[in-house]
């Protein structure tokens, strides 16, 4: 439940400010899909019960460091 709840507020939270910067659409667009995939690599690193999953942590925050 947690993760359906941050694939919906966490993107459209991060649209609404970058509405008012005056990016231009495609970094927009980009930002909001970085968005979805720091919480899709969150969903699968915490589902995986390998080793693997500090790849998917680690690809998580590449993500956010570029919406940051």
């Amino acid at each position: 439940m947690r993760y359906i709840q941050w694939f919906i507020t966490f993107p459209s939270l991060v649209l609404s400010i970058l509405l008012t910067t005056g990016l231009s659409l495609s970094d927009i667009v980009t930002a909001v899909f970085m968005c979805l995939v720091v919480v899709v690599s969150g969903l699968v690193g915490a589902l995986v019960h390998s080793t693997y999953k500090w790849g998917y942590f680690t690809f998580g925050c590449v993500a956010i460091f570029y919406v940051w």
